[in-house]
């Protein structure tokens, strides 16, 4: 019988190796990547039972979200005051390009209309679960594998797609400070003890009032307001964020091999081209955009991308893009989606049952 821990230990160390060697030969996100493929390697063909406990896959969200709020100084802050009309042109355009697509899946899986939409909605997967539940002509299992798949196919489209347009000089150490912040391990001992304690209660308080993505925005909104604050900016070494990518490439192996078992061939072909159209008319969409701003293209489809925060915020750090610009898109949406799509998507999936 295999011990839990034991696998885990074996497959994150195997990573660490393999993903070295990958980043050393130039491979794509190495160290998400090589997890992921390991991962459904020793599930799928080795038959080993990986689990990965929240508590550890957290820690993930925790380094990246304190990453995230670095990148967040007071200059940064009033510069992103001016972006408002950008995010949310953005913002909207993404939603509008992914409910287009319920007709689309709809079509390809002869599923009802109730479960395409709750299927298509971007950012908001536990949401539309729950809508999913309450709605009787949604079916559950297929909206939950197609958001979840949805999310793992934008993660492998969006790296490929923004390695190709990333600017090629730059290099993110330069671009985000990290030269000229000092590591958090060289603050003083008091600080970093002052920091770890206000990132756990503030991630506490937030868990308890349910807010949205609580284990990432704990942690950025915490090291945000300490910058504010103590004008002391800091940062991650890049093996902390490497850690986190391992994780996070476990986590999604997980589930890809999770999924595999859920899905017949019709289902899969649908969310494949949902998927990628939809990353590629974001493309689209975002180009156009780029030639009356005076952001890069790659800053501007990952702002704009469809996916997880964490992980497209990773595709950022890796290409050199503006952290605190991708994350602010991504922080509005997800309140945009909470706060104004949910409740019509709501009203609307109501009214057809009247």
């Amino acid at each position: 019988m295999q011990n839990k821990w034991v696998t885990l230990t074996i497959l994150f160390m195997i990573s660490i190796v393999l993903s070295y060697i990958a980043d050393q030969v130039g491979m794509i996100l190495p160290y998400m990547f090589t997890p992921i493929l390991l991962t459904v390697f020793f599930i799928s063909v080795l038959h080993w039972t990986v689990d990965l406990p929240n508590r550890i896959s957290n820690v993930a969200l925790y380094i990246l979200g304190i990453q995230i709020g670095t990148s967040f100084t007071l200059s940064v802050i009033v510069g992103l005051s001016d972006e408002w009309l950008g995010i949310l042109i953005i913002t909207i355009a993404v939603m509008v390009i992914a409910m287009s697509l319920a007709v689309l899946f709809k079509k390809l899986t002869h599923c009802t209309l109730e479960t395409a939409i709750l299927s298509t909605v971007p950012g908001a997967l536990s949401q539309m679960i729950v809508m999913a539940e309450e709605d009787e002509r949604a079916d559950l299992l297929l909206v939950t594998l197609a958001q979840t798949t949805r999310i793992v196919m934008v993660i492998l489209l969006v790296p490929i797609i923004s390695t190709f347009i990333a600017p090629k000089q730059q290099s993110y150490p330069e671009q985000q400070g990290m030269l000229t912040s000092p590591s958090i391990f060289e603050l003083p001992v008091v600080e970093i003890i002052m920091i770890i304690v206000c990132v756990t209660i503030v991630t506490w308080i937030l868990k308890r009032i349910h807010f949205p993505a609580s284990d990432l925005l704990g942690p950025v909104f915490t090291v945000l307001l300490w910058n504010v604050i103590t004008n002391h900016p800091f940062t991650l070494p890049v093996q902390f964020i490497n850690v986190a990518q391992i994780l996070f490439g476990i986590r999604i192996g997980y589930q890809i091999a999770t999924l595999i078992k859920g899905l017949n061939i019709r289902m899969i072909i649908a969310i494949v081209i949902q998927s990628t159209v939809l990353v590629a008319l974001t493309f689209v969409f975002v180009a156009i955009y780029s030639l009356y701003s005076t952001h890069s293209l790659n800053d501007l489809f990952l702002s704009a991308a469809p996916g997880g925060m964490a992980q497209i915020v990773i595709v950022a750090i890796e290409t050199g893009a503006d952290i605190s610009m991708v994350s602010s898109y991504h922080i509005f949406r997800i309140f945009f989606i909470l706060l104004i799509i949910t409740p019509l998507v709501s009203l609307g999936l109501k009214k057809r049952l009247t």
